[in-house]
């Protein structure tokens, strides 16, 4: 039986750089957002502010990118990044995406009230654009994700029969889940944005666009650097969760078992013991 003294994920001296990196685009990616929809200048592109019934959707963004992304983040590096080991890295993970399940509950119910509500932004349609069929298929993957972690490693009576199974699918959709939030954070920023952010009318060819860079406004600026520093965050992440072939160290071992209902083990350090 596992215990709680065994060891978290071994991890290079470069990951180990590239998460911190992680923690830090993410974080950085996180003020963005908040600045950007908290922002009340809507002529220099931000979203207006914070208020729940008159700005109802501003919540919006900063949840799903907080929960899904920023969350997200930290949720994958946590059996990486910190050294408490398996068992209390676990503990971690999970937390981490329970606080993002309910940050995205929260998301899309800012969404949803303020196309549904006259008091909260009028009547709208609701799932028009493709950013919007994007999202509801990556929360309905990050629900499912969710359910079915908590159903194969922390419930007792199903762990036992699906663990060993599910943690290879359990890490493939877990991935796919957070690059499609990505996606869809990109395509939420670009049409919220649109093309609004020209700063200038153009009757000649744009040769050298910087130049005109200063002429945009400054919520814009910020809304453009969200899914550069979402990306860097993305990039980091990966890079520094990926199981990397080691010659000089034992590989992490992908196939596992769980015995006598206790964490999730490798299988050779199941037949040791």
């Amino acid at each position: 039986m596992s215990n709680s003294n065994e060891k978290s994920k071994p991890i290079s001296s470069v990951q180990r750089v590239a998460s911190w990196l992680a923690h830090i685009f993410a974080l950085t990616s996180l003020g963005l957002v908040i600045a950007w929809a908290g922002g009340t200048d809507k002529a220099q592109g931000y979203l207006g502010g914070f208020n729940w019934t008159n700005n109802t959707f501003n919540f919006h963004p900063v949840m799903m990118v907080g929960g899904l992304l920023v969350v997200g983040t930290e949720g994958m590096l946590a059996y990486r990044f910190w050294p408490f080991g398996h068992c209390m890295n676990k503990i971690i993970h999970g937390c981490l995406h329970t606080i993002g399940l309910v940050m995205v509950i929260v998301g899309l119910i800012a969404a949803f009230l303020s196309h549904n509500s006259v008091t909260h932004g009028g009547m709208k349609p609701n799932l028009y654009t493709a950013h919007g069929f994007v999202g509801i298929f990556v929360v309905t993957l990050f629900f499912f994700q969710y359910i079915m972690g908590i159903s194969a490693f922390v419930v007792p009576a199903i762990r036992t029969k699906i663990a060993s199974a599910w943690v290879p699918l359990h890490r493939f959709l877990g991935t796919f889940c957070y690059f499609g939030a990505l996606m869809a954070a990109g395509m939420g920023i670009a049409e919220k944005t649109g093309f609004n952010a020209s700063p200038a009318t153009y009757v000649q060819p744009d040769i050298n666009p910087a130049l005109h860079y200063k002429e945009m406004g400054a919520g814009y600026k910020i809304a453009f650097g969200l899914p550069i520093t979402l990306l860097f965050a993305a990039f980091f992440a990966t890079f520094a969760a990926y199981d990397f072939p080691s010659t000089d160290s034992k590989p992490v071992k992908d196939n596992m078992s769980v015995e006598d209902g206790g964490d999730v083990v490798p299988v050779e350090e199941a037949k040791a013991e």
